[in-house]
Protein backbone atom coordinates (compact mmCIF):
# COMPACT_ATOMS: atom_id res chain seq x y z
CA UNK A 1 0.00 0.00 0.00
CA UNK A 2 1.42 3.19 -1.36
CA UNK A 3 2.36 6.04 1.58
CA UNK A 4 -0.50 8.41 -0.61
CA UNK A 5 -3.32 5.68 0.43
CA UNK A 6 -2.50 5.18 3.68
CA UNK A 7 -2.97 8.59 4.44
CA UNK A 8 -5.51 8.72 2.67
CA UNK A 9 -7.20 6.03 4.29
CA UNK A 10 -6.48 7.70 7.75
CA UNK A 11 -8.20 10.72 7.22
CA UNK A 12 -11.22 9.45 5.82
CA UNK A 13 -11.23 7.32 9.07
CA UNK A 14 -10.87 10.10 11.60
CA UNK A 15 -13.07 12.31 9.78
CA UNK A 16 -15.91 10.47 9.90
CA UNK A 17 -15.75 9.35 13.51
CA UNK A 18 -18.78 11.02 15.45
CA UNK A 19 -21.54 10.57 12.54
CA UNK A 20 -23.27 8.45 15.26
CA UNK A 21 -22.44 4.97 13.09
CA UNK A 22 -19.27 3.15 13.28
CA UNK A 23 -16.75 4.71 10.19
CA UNK A 24 -15.64 1.90 7.60
CA UNK A 25 -12.14 1.55 6.69
CA UNK A 26 -12.16 2.58 3.06
CA UNK A 27 -10.74 0.79 0.26
CA UNK A 28 -9.63 1.54 -3.41
CA UNK A 29 -12.13 1.05 -6.22
CA UNK A 30 -11.29 -1.81 -8.75
CA UNK A 31 -10.70 0.58 -11.07
CA UNK A 32 -10.59 4.46 -11.82
CA UNK A 33 -13.20 5.89 -13.89
CA UNK A 34 -12.36 7.35 -17.10
CA UNK A 35 -12.00 11.34 -16.82
CA UNK A 36 -11.29 10.68 -12.62
CA UNK A 37 -7.79 9.99 -11.18
CA UNK A 38 -9.46 9.26 -7.76
CA UNK A 39 -12.14 6.71 -6.59
CA UNK A 40 -13.16 5.05 -3.36
CA UNK A 41 -16.29 2.36 -2.89
CA UNK A 42 -17.00 1.40 0.24
CA UNK A 43 -15.89 -2.56 1.54
CA UNK A 44 -18.67 -4.86 0.65
CA UNK A 45 -21.57 -4.83 3.56
CA UNK A 46 -20.25 -2.10 5.42
CA UNK A 47 -22.84 0.65 3.80
CA UNK A 48 -25.19 2.02 6.04
CA UNK A 49 -28.20 4.60 5.79
CA UNK A 50 -26.75 7.91 7.36
CA UNK A 51 -27.13 8.55 11.14
CA UNK A 52 -29.83 10.93 11.04
CA UNK A 53 -31.49 12.71 13.75
CA UNK A 54 -34.63 14.73 13.26
CA UNK A 55 -33.79 18.32 11.75
CA UNK A 56 -30.80 19.74 9.72
CA UNK A 57 -27.39 17.05 9.69
CA UNK A 58 -23.89 17.85 8.09
CA UNK A 59 -23.40 15.50 5.30
CA UNK A 60 -19.61 15.67 6.29
CA UNK A 61 -19.85 13.87 9.26
CA UNK A 62 -21.58 11.27 7.14
CA UNK A 63 -20.20 7.86 5.20
CA UNK A 64 -19.87 8.12 1.37
CA UNK A 65 -21.16 5.06 -0.27
CA UNK A 66 -18.76 5.62 -3.41
CA UNK A 67 -16.64 8.62 -4.37
CA UNK A 68 -14.48 9.67 -8.07
CA UNK A 69 -12.36 12.64 -7.84
CA UNK A 70 -10.53 14.82 -10.79
CA UNK A 71 -7.34 15.28 -9.11
CA UNK A 72 -6.53 13.74 -5.76
CA UNK A 73 -8.86 12.81 -3.19
CA UNK A 74 -11.96 14.40 -2.20
CA UNK A 75 -11.22 16.40 1.00
CA UNK A 76 -13.74 17.12 4.08
CA UNK A 77 -13.57 20.25 4.95
CA UNK A 78 -11.19 21.56 2.87
CA UNK A 79 -10.39 22.22 -0.72
CA UNK A 80 -9.52 19.99 -3.36
CA UNK A 81 -5.61 21.37 -3.39
CA UNK A 82 -3.28 19.05 -5.21
CA UNK A 83 -3.09 15.26 -5.30
CA UNK A 84 -2.40 14.52 -1.75
CA UNK A 85 -5.15 13.47 0.60
CA UNK A 86 -5.18 16.21 3.16
CA UNK A 87 -2.59 19.20 1.23
CA UNK A 88 -6.04 21.17 1.11
CA UNK A 89 -6.54 24.68 2.45
CA UNK A 90 -9.56 26.23 4.33
CA UNK A 91 -12.99 26.03 2.03
CA UNK A 92 -13.40 29.56 0.11
CA UNK A 93 -15.58 31.17 -1.94
CA UNK A 94 -15.31 34.46 -3.19
CA UNK A 95 -13.45 35.77 -0.24
CA UNK A 96 -16.19 33.61 1.90
CA UNK A 97 -14.22 30.89 4.61
CA UNK A 98 -16.17 27.84 5.43
CA UNK A 99 -15.65 25.63 7.81
CA UNK A 100 -18.07 22.70 6.72
CA UNK A 101 -17.91 21.29 2.72
CA UNK A 102 -16.51 18.95 0.60
CA UNK A 103 -13.09 20.23 -1.75
CA UNK A 104 -13.69 18.36 -5.25
CA UNK A 105 -12.41 18.45 -8.71
CA UNK A 106 -14.22 17.86 -11.73
CA UNK A 107 -14.71 15.11 -13.23
CA UNK A 108 -16.52 14.08 -8.97
CA UNK A 109 -19.52 12.24 -7.89
CA UNK A 110 -20.04 11.28 -4.13
CA UNK A 111 -22.73 9.28 -3.34
CA UNK A 112 -24.89 9.01 -0.10
CA UNK A 113 -27.05 6.50 0.78
CA UNK A 114 -30.48 7.87 2.55
CA UNK A 115 -32.30 6.62 5.60
CA UNK A 116 -34.08 3.33 6.42
CA UNK A 117 -37.46 2.67 7.82
CA UNK A 118 -38.40 3.94 10.94
CA UNK A 119 -35.50 6.47 10.96
CA UNK A 120 -35.95 10.58 10.23
CA UNK A 121 -36.39 10.76 6.23
CA UNK A 122 -34.76 13.56 4.18
CA UNK A 123 -36.91 16.43 3.14
CA UNK A 124 -34.37 18.78 1.67
CA UNK A 125 -30.83 19.25 0.27
CA UNK A 126 -29.13 22.49 0.68
CA UNK A 127 -25.16 23.53 0.12
CA UNK A 128 -23.46 26.56 -1.39
CA UNK A 129 -21.42 25.92 -4.20
CA UNK A 130 -18.82 27.81 -6.27
CA UNK A 131 -15.00 27.52 -7.85
CA UNK A 132 -12.48 27.44 -4.42
CA UNK A 133 -10.70 31.14 -4.59
CA UNK A 134 -7.39 28.59 -4.99
CA UNK A 135 -7.06 28.86 -7.68
CA UNK A 136 -8.22 32.32 -9.06
CA UNK A 137 -10.20 33.35 -11.98
CA UNK A 138 -9.54 30.02 -13.49
CA UNK A 139 -11.93 26.67 -13.66
CA UNK A 140 -15.13 26.36 -15.04
CA UNK A 141 -17.16 23.41 -13.38
CA UNK A 142 -21.06 22.92 -13.63
CA UNK A 143 -22.53 21.50 -10.20
CA UNK A 144 -25.50 18.66 -10.66
CA UNK A 145 -27.66 17.45 -7.92
CA UNK A 146 -29.19 13.82 -8.60
CA UNK A 147 -31.87 11.95 -6.74
CA UNK A 148 -31.80 8.25 -6.94
CA UNK A 149 -30.36 8.96 -10.63
CA UNK A 150 -32.78 11.94 -11.53
CA UNK A 151 -31.69 15.17 -12.24
CA UNK A 152 -32.75 17.66 -9.16
CA UNK A 153 -30.19 20.53 -10.04
CA UNK A 154 -28.23 22.16 -12.40
CA UNK A 155 -25.87 25.08 -11.41
CA UNK A 156 -24.75 25.52 -15.31
CA UNK A 157 -21.73 26.74 -15.62
CA UNK A 158 -19.41 28.64 -12.58
CA UNK A 159 -15.64 29.59 -13.38
CA UNK A 160 -13.75 31.24 -10.50
CA UNK A 161 -15.35 34.57 -11.19
CA UNK A 162 -18.95 32.87 -10.40
CA UNK A 163 -21.46 34.43 -7.84
CA UNK A 164 -21.48 31.28 -5.01
CA UNK A 165 -25.00 29.96 -5.81
CA UNK A 166 -27.60 28.33 -3.46
CA UNK A 167 -28.49 24.76 -3.51
CA UNK A 168 -31.54 24.27 -2.52
CA UNK A 169 -33.68 20.45 -3.84
CA UNK A 170 -36.48 18.35 -2.34
CA UNK A 171 -35.55 14.70 -1.66
CA UNK A 172 -38.51 13.21 -0.45
CA UNK A 173 -39.18 9.78 -1.57
CA UNK A 174 -35.54 9.57 -2.52
CA UNK A 175 -33.24 6.67 -1.35
CA UNK A 176 -29.33 7.81 -2.67
CA UNK A 177 -27.97 11.34 -3.25
CA UNK A 178 -25.51 11.87 -5.77
CA UNK A 179 -23.47 15.30 -5.89
CA UNK A 180 -21.70 15.51 -9.02
CA UNK A 181 -19.45 18.09 -10.72
CA UNK A 182 -18.87 18.03 -14.71
CA UNK A 183 -15.72 19.82 -16.24
CA UNK A 184 -18.14 22.10 -17.95
CA UNK A 185 -16.72 20.44 -21.68
CA UNK A 186 -13.81 22.29 -21.63
CA UNK A 187 -11.05 20.47 -19.40
CA UNK A 188 -10.38 19.96 -16.14
CA UNK A 189 -7.66 22.25 -16.13
CA UNK A 190 -8.20 23.94 -12.33
CA UNK A 191 -11.96 22.80 -11.83
CA UNK A 192 -11.37 23.33 -8.12
CA UNK A 193 -15.12 22.39 -7.07
CA UNK A 194 -16.60 22.86 -3.58
CA UNK A 195 -19.94 21.90 -1.99
CA UNK A 196 -19.62 23.85 1.36
CA UNK A 197 -22.40 23.61 4.29
CA UNK A 198 -24.30 20.07 2.68
CA UNK A 199 -26.83 19.69 4.66
CA UNK A 200 -30.33 17.64 4.33
CA UNK A 201 -33.16 18.30 6.10
CA UNK A 202 -34.73 15.43 8.01
CA UNK A 203 -38.05 14.79 10.18
CA UNK A 204 -39.14 12.15 12.29
CA UNK A 205 -40.72 9.48 10.81
CA UNK A 206 -44.12 8.45 12.20
CA UNK A 207 -44.47 4.92 13.02
CA UNK A 208 -47.39 3.44 14.70
CA UNK A 209 -47.73 -0.56 15.76
CA UNK A 210 -50.81 -1.53 17.42
CA UNK A 211 -52.63 -4.87 18.06
CA UNK A 212 -55.77 -4.52 16.09
CA UNK A 213 -58.16 -4.38 16.84
CA UNK A 214 -56.88 -5.18 20.48
CA UNK A 215 -58.94 -7.73 22.04
CA UNK A 216 -58.96 -11.32 21.76
CA UNK A 217 -61.70 -14.31 22.85
CA UNK A 218 -59.78 -17.60 23.52
CA UNK A 219 -60.03 -20.10 25.87
CA UNK A 220 -57.20 -21.08 28.14
CA UNK A 221 -54.08 -23.50 27.43
CA UNK A 222 -55.12 -22.50 23.19
CA UNK A 223 -52.86 -20.54 20.64
CA UNK A 224 -54.74 -17.60 18.39
CA UNK A 225 -53.21 -15.30 15.51
CA UNK A 226 -53.90 -11.65 16.28
CA UNK A 227 -53.43 -9.37 14.16
CA UNK A 228 -50.86 -6.13 14.30
CA UNK A 229 -51.65 -2.91 12.28
CA UNK A 230 -48.06 -1.29 11.24
CA UNK A 231 -48.13 2.04 9.45
CA UNK A 232 -45.55 4.00 8.56
CA UNK A 233 -45.77 8.09 7.24
CA UNK A 234 -44.33 9.09 5.17
CA UNK A 235 -44.28 5.41 3.42
CA UNK A 236 -40.77 3.95 3.80
CA UNK A 237 -38.75 2.94 0.50
CA UNK A 238 -37.93 -0.26 1.40
CA UNK A 239 -38.80 -2.91 3.93
CA UNK A 240 -39.38 -2.46 7.15
CA UNK A 241 -38.94 -5.26 10.20
CA UNK A 242 -39.54 -5.18 14.31
CA UNK A 243 -39.63 -7.45 16.62
CA UNK A 244 -42.45 -7.35 20.04
CA UNK A 245 -41.18 -6.95 23.59
CA UNK A 246 -43.18 -7.38 26.46
CA UNK A 247 -43.30 -4.32 28.84
CA UNK A 248 -45.26 -6.18 31.76
CA UNK A 249 -43.97 -9.23 32.72
CA UNK A 250 -46.44 -11.68 31.07
CA UNK A 251 -47.97 -14.26 33.78
CA UNK A 252 -51.07 -15.30 31.81
CA UNK A 253 -50.53 -15.08 28.22
CA UNK A 254 -47.54 -13.92 25.59
CA UNK A 255 -46.00 -14.61 22.29
CA UNK A 256 -45.98 -17.87 20.83
CA UNK A 257 -42.76 -16.83 18.94
CA UNK A 258 -41.27 -14.40 21.13
CA UNK A 259 -37.90 -13.70 19.26
CA UNK A 260 -39.40 -14.00 15.69
CA UNK A 261 -38.79 -10.78 13.44
CA UNK A 262 -41.60 -9.72 11.19
CA UNK A 263 -40.57 -7.97 7.94
CA UNK A 264 -43.37 -5.74 6.19
CA UNK A 265 -43.08 -4.00 2.51
CA UNK A 266 -46.31 -2.48 2.35
CA UNK A 267 -48.51 0.50 4.38
CA UNK A 268 -50.32 0.14 6.32
CA UNK A 269 -50.12 -3.71 6.85
CA UNK A 270 -51.38 -6.31 9.25
CA UNK A 271 -49.20 -9.04 10.44
CA UNK A 272 -49.94 -12.07 11.90
CA UNK A 273 -48.95 -12.53 15.91
CA UNK A 274 -49.49 -15.90 17.16
CA UNK A 275 -50.18 -15.87 21.08
CA UNK A 276 -50.05 -18.28 23.15
CA UNK A 277 -52.85 -18.21 26.11
CA UNK A 278 -52.59 -20.11 29.63
CA UNK A 279 -54.35 -20.61 32.98
CA UNK A 280 -56.47 -17.66 34.86
CA UNK A 281 -56.90 -17.71 38.10
CA UNK A 282 -61.28 -18.64 38.71
CA UNK A 283 -61.85 -15.39 39.01
CA UNK A 284 -60.45 -13.88 36.46
CA UNK A 285 -62.20 -13.19 33.43
CA UNK A 286 -59.99 -11.54 31.70
CA UNK A 287 -55.95 -10.35 31.42
CA UNK A 288 -54.00 -7.89 29.44
CA UNK A 289 -50.47 -7.17 28.81
CA UNK A 290 -48.84 -4.15 26.86
CA UNK A 291 -45.64 -4.96 24.06
CA UNK A 292 -43.52 -2.28 23.11
CA UNK A 293 -42.15 -2.64 19.22
CA UNK A 294 -38.60 -2.39 18.95
CA UNK A 295 -36.64 -1.57 15.31
CA UNK A 296 -33.88 -0.11 13.87
CA UNK A 297 -33.46 3.72 14.04
CA UNK A 298 -36.14 3.89 16.95
CA UNK A 299 -35.59 6.79 19.28
CA UNK A 300 -34.70 5.99 23.04
CA UNK A 301 -37.79 8.14 24.32
CA UNK A 302 -40.07 6.70 22.48
CA UNK A 303 -42.15 4.52 24.84
CA UNK A 304 -45.45 4.06 23.29
CA UNK A 305 -46.94 0.70 23.68
CA UNK A 306 -49.64 -1.42 22.56
CA UNK A 307 -52.03 -3.51 24.47
CA UNK A 308 -53.49 -6.71 24.16
CA UNK A 309 -56.67 -7.96 25.99
CA UNK A 310 -57.66 -11.11 26.70
CA UNK A 311 -61.00 -12.01 27.50
CA UNK A 312 -60.93 -15.45 28.71
CA UNK A 313 -64.20 -18.45 27.29
CA UNK A 314 -64.68 -21.09 30.09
Amino acid sequence: MSRRLLSLLTGFATLLIGCGQPASSPLPSPSVPVGTDWSYVAPVGSVQPLALTPGVNSLTYETLVTATNGWGSVEINRSNGERGATDGRPLRLNGVSYAKGFGTHALSELSFALSRPGQPYCTSFTAEVGVDDEVGAAGSVVFQVYGDGELLFDSGVMTGTSATQSVAVNLEGRRELQLVVTTAGDGASSDHADWVNPQVLCTPAQVNINFFPGVVVAPENSRRTVLVRVDIQPPPNGPFTFKLKPFDFPLHFGLAEPDRTYTVTTFPALVPVLVAFQTLSSSQTYDVVRYTAEYAGKSPDDFRRTSLRWNVVR
